[in-house]
Formats: C-alpha cells, structure tokens, sequence
C-alpha cells in the first residue's frame, strides 16, 4: 500500500520535481496577459517552453513481470486540432466551473486533465455525449456484454466549436458499473479494461477471451483482420508484432531493431499493421501500450492499458485507472479504487499512442507501441 497521500490531479513521487500543469495541444488556460481565442474550433494561445518531466503512478506484476504504472507529462510540441475550451470560456459557455476537452465534431466532451494522470481524485470522471453518440456507445457496450454501462441525465451543456457554428447540445452521462455498486472501479488498469470489452463480468471472468487485433496477419501477407490470442494480458501480441516488423530472432535484438528503424519505415510498418497511431479503437474496445524499444524504463517491463467508451468521428473516450492510485479499498478477490477517470484521445499527435510517446516516455521509451484489443 502506498502512503496515504493528499488528493490531487497529480500523484508525485518524493524524488522527482513538480512541473506544475501542462496544457495539451491548444488547451490553455487564459491569464491576465494571455487572451485565448477560438480559430476554427481551436484554442490558441502561445506554448510555454518545455518543462521538466513528471512521474506518477506505481507498479505492480503482471503475468510474472513488474510492470511500471508510472506517468511522465511533458510539454506538447505544438499546437493541435484538438478543441480545448479553457475553464474561462467553458464557464461562459456551459456553466461549468472546469475546462473541458472537446471532439472536432462537437459531440463529446470531458473535463480536460491537461494531458496529466489523475491521481487521488474523483473530479475526472464527466462525461458528455450528443443523443446519437450516446445511443451508439450504448448499443456497442451492449454488444460486447460489456461491465460498464451508460445512462443519460437531466443535466446538458451546449458546445460551441467555432464562433460562427451552432450549439450541439450534450447530455451528461452517468457511468455505471456491474462488478461493484456506487462509484468504485478495478485499481488495475487492465482489469478496467477487461471489464469494458467484455472478458470480465460480475467479478467472473466471461466466455470471451481477450484478443490484440492487427490490420494483417504475422505469419503471412494476407490483409483480413486477425487476432493473437493472448494469455490474459501480456506482452505476447506486441513482441510478436515487433519481431514481424523487425525481423529479429529473440527480443535482446528486436528492441535495438526497433528502435534504429527509420521513422519513414517504422511508420509505414504502423500503417500496415495497424498499431500506434493507426490502432483505432472502437466502442467496447481497449488499447495497450507498451516499451518496445531500448530506451525508458529499465527497471520494469512498462505497460498500460484503457477501455473505450464513447467515439465520435476520430475522436474516443477512455475509461482508466492505475495500480497505486490513491484511494483504493482492500477488498477480497479484487482491489477497488474510486478514483478511476475518463480522457480523450483522436488522430495522429493527440492519439492513445502520441500521448505516451510525447509525454510518457520515461517509462515507454521514444519508441512505445500501440496495440488495439478486443474481447471475442
């Protein structure tokens, strides 16, 4: 167990320095010097220069290995097209005391962590949904006999993505959970994500066994979709991929191949196959990344895993938590934690795989890979 700590966005190991919050792509908060604006549903305002690195989390095993749950924001690059509305403007706009991160097309929005881990808190965890994305997410959740559900409430915000367009109204969702009563969720994050695609239900596990999908098969070139069985969750599908794409014979010589590989043939490979910044996750599936290179973590095999619950366009909701979050309750047979949270990921720079290769990548390394899941 971890010492009790004082709730806040970020969990902070005594050792590393506070790099205070960093904003992602266009969210920004407004100051008294800096005026944000909207510009084609984007929020700019001017980047502040890189900053030191921040670690959170703890680690735990996992089929036999330590796996790092720690969590490293950094200063985003550049600006993207994401939509972030600051908590300034979100006030005025939807009467929210928060910030809020919001799809291209205006039809999902979540409380913006700012690109850092929450930890020890349970303010992380609003979600938004037009009636149509609502529907979908609930139909494929329902599909995949997923543990998590969602509902509609009274409460609605109306987004506004752009000064010309018009509002979209969006109901606040209430998430809720078959394998505990009230708020309280799995402490790991791959049992959260067990739990979303549909492999584990009730506080059982279900008839459906967790698969990585890839674009193309390993073992030939035939382009139909293909899943690796893996033995719950481990590292089998992202090794097997990687000794495909590098042509290694053991794992001391996949990472060093991976991570010499040229950008241009490591992203044709991701093309190909369907991982980092093109694995796409659906409604009722998960993503896991991992280090696959020789650079981050060197003390433990690092890992994470998220489950989907809600898209729209490019853009997905995740559902999360992590082992040493906070708050989590001892219980026989499964260790329960309130303060799990919700983040948005989409294309490119901004995905599930921009995110940790930019701001995670002490413990994933500058060479993380992306898997997409799913439970069949």
């Amino acid at each position: 167990m971890n010492s009790p700590q004082q709730p806040g966005i970020v969990q902070q190991r005594p050792a590393q320095p506070s790099a205070g919050r960093i904003p992602f792509g266009p969210q920004v908060a407004a100051s008294s010097n800096t005026r944000a604006k909207f510009h084609h549903g984007v929020v700019f305002a001017p980047v502040p220069q890189p900053g030191p690195a921040q670690r959170t989390g703890n680690s735990r095993p996992v089929d036999g290995l330590p796996v790092a749950r720690g969590h490293v924001v950094r200063q985003a690059p550049a600006i993207q097209r994401y939509i972030g509305i600051p908590a300034t403007q979100a006030a005025e706009m939807c009467g929210v005391s928060y910030g809020l991160r919001v799809s291209d097309d205006g039809k999902m929005a979540v409380r913006d962590t700012l690109n850092e881990t929450p930890a020890g808190t349970n303010e992380y965890q609003d979600v938004y949904l037009a009636h149509e994305v609502l529907e979908a997410a609930q139909q494929a959740l329902g599909w995949v006999n997923s543990g998590v559900s969602l509902i509609s409430t009274q409460s609605t915000i109306a987004i506004q993505t752009s000064p010309n367009s018009p509002h979209t109204k969006l109901a606040k969702v209430k998430i809720i959970f078959a394998d505990f009563s009230g708020s309280k969720l799995y402490e790991d994050c791959d049992a959260v994500m067990g739990t979303i695609v549909g492999t584990s239900k009730n506080l059982k596990s279900t008839d459906r066994k967790l698969h990585a999908i890839f674009k193309r098969k390993i073992d030939d070139a035939d382009d139909r979709s293909w899943a690796l069985p893996a033995r719950g969750i481990d590292i089998d599908p992202y090794a097997a991929m990687r000794k495909k794409i590098t042509q290694a014979n053991a794992i001391k010589e996949a990472r060093p191949a991976w991570e010499t590989m040229s950008d241009t043939s490591r992203d044709t490979a991701a093309k190909i196959f369907g991982i980092n910044q093109y694995a796409k996750p659906e409604v009722g599936q998960g993503v896991g990344v991992f280090k696959a290179g020789t650079t981050g973590s060197t003390k433990y095999a690092s890992g994470h895993f998220a489950g989907v619950i809600a898209r729209s366009g490019g853009d997905y909701i995740t559902l999360e938590n992590f082992a040493g979050n906070p708050g989590t309750i001892a219980a026989l047979g499964a260790r329960r934690n309130p303060n799990w949270y919700v983040r948005m990921f989409g294309k490119g720079g901004q995905s599930f795989y921009g995110f940790h290769k930019t701001y995670q990548a002490a413990e994933f390394g500058d060479q993380p890979m992306v898997v997409r899941y799913a439970g069949r």
